[in-house]
């Protein structure tokens, strides 16, 4: 049932409408409009609305979500082509966000491990997980082309986890996120698992609690939090008190009286037990008082605080490379122009003879863009030469999948992986 919504949800949100909205323009081409305070995480939202006119009849169609391609269908990007004579040339940051964390937590352990050129998230696995590090990688050797599969669903795990820390997800939600990945219901995690493994990653990256701890105790004194660039990001939630009071009707001398009392308790009591809070509510309801627990919205702007020094710094970094791209001489002169713009990456087209100096340049900008903000760890991308978008990335998948089934001896191992791709 899932599978079908997921299909159903690309038929709707892409493959029917983007033909649809190309005819609109003479070139055949979509446009994507891009709202960079669209997101309040400082990241771009796109989608909007276009107007056109058929015969002197206007006509209002909505405007494709770039930032929702999704990552794991590969094939719609692939509807994505570069004109004759050019190609698209792409450059991914890589771990861009963990890498922040690390120069905002200056947490020793986490950037040794950049520092030796190790991978993060197989480094979260190895603590978790107590084996070698080497068993947690998706390759057990650089040259090694069959991929390991044990290891590549032991990092999955120890990247769940530190995109936990970042994202404020709690145990509960963890758990949750790793359950998907399983198929056999006799390995589930339970809560307390997520919980002693989200307990081993602070206890050795210990730097990286006390930036969280950190960062929540200055929200709540100033109101905001800033990320790596400047950008601020207001959460007046969390300075909400843990209880209010409102009257449920025109207050007495006594209701008021009361509620004033009651005030003055509850600005001591920080934590109440379900049952201390509704005996609380149906003394306070003779009253007309109704108490109001804030601790939704202030759990939610704890979480918020930390990701919005994160995700809100992988944002602002993005779009000051975004200006480092069309400021360049270099890149005007040799025809480059950005065409997409997704999260961490960032897509330009070129003539194709100019490609590889177009790749070059823009592999530069992206990387040096950290030593603008003096962020420790230098940047990494992965750079791609397409003419069709994602096709480098779908040529890696069917590899992959293809090995996946020799491993897993599945009878005509060619034939099944038509079955799923074709």
């Amino acid at each position: 049932l899932s599978e079908r919504r997921m299909v159903d949800k690309l038929i709707t949100t892409y493959l029917n409408p983007i033909p649809k909205l190309a005819q609109h323009w003479k070139d055949g081409k979509v446009r994507f409009k891009y709202n960079q305070l669209g997101a309040r995480t400082g990241r771009f939202t796109s989608g909007g609305v276009w107007k056109f006119y058929d015969n002197e009849t206007p006509i209002t169609i909505k405007g494709l979500n770039g930032q929702n391609l999704p990552a794991e269908n590969h094939e719609i990007r692939l509807m994505f082509k570069a004109d004759p004579g050019r190609v698209f040339v792409g450059g991914d940051i890589s771990q861009q966000e963990p890498k922040i964390t690390a120069h905002i937590s200056q947490d020793e352990n986490m950037i040794r491990v950049y520092e030796e050129g190790k991978d993060i998230y197989a480094s979260i696995a190895q603590i978790i997980y107590h084996n070698n590090y080497e068993d947690n990688l998706e390759f057990k050797d650089k040259e090694e082309k069959e991929v390991y599969l044990e290891g590549k669903k032991r990092r999955k795990t120890g990247k769940t986890i530190i995109l936990a820390t970042m994202y404020g997800m709690g145990p509960c939600s963890v758990k949750n996120k790793l359950n998907k990945e399983i198929e056999d219901e006799q390995e589930f995690l339970s809560e307390d698992d997520a919980k002693e493994m989200l307990d081993t990653f602070y206890s050795q990256y210990t730097g990286v609690k006390k930036a969280i701890d950190y960062t929540i105790a200055s929200c709540k004194k100033y109101g905001f939090v800033e990320d790596i660039c400047g950008r601020k990001r207001r959460l007046p939630s969390i300075q909400l008190p843990p209880y209010q009071t409102v009257f449920t009707k025109e207050p007495s001398k006594e209701d008021m009286k009361a509620e004033k009392l009651l005030k003055t308790y509850l600005e001591h009591q920080e934590k109440l037990s379900k049952e201390e809070l509704q005996e609380l509510r149906d003394k306070a309801n003779t009253n007309n008082i109704a108490i109001i627990s804030n601790e939704e919205y202030i759990k939610k702007a704890e979480r918020q605080s930390f990701n919005a020094r994160i995700q809100g710094g992988a944002a602002s970094l993005t779009k000051m490379i975004m200006v480092m791209v069309a400021r360049d001489p270099l890149i005007k002169k040799l025809g480059g122009r950005m065409v997409f713009q997704i999260h961490d990456e960032l897509i330009l087209d070129c003539p194709i003879e100019n490609a590889e100096k177009v790749k070059n340049r823009l592999q530069s900008i992206m990387e040096r863009s950290s030593t603008a903000v003096e962020v420790v760890l230098p940047m990494k991308c992965d750079m791609t030469t397409e003419t069709r978008w994602g096709e480098s990335t779908m040529t890696s998948e069917l590899r992959m999948t293809y090995q996946e089934h020799i491993d897993n001896e599945v009878e005509n191992p060619l034939d099944k992986l038509c079955e799923e791709f074709c």
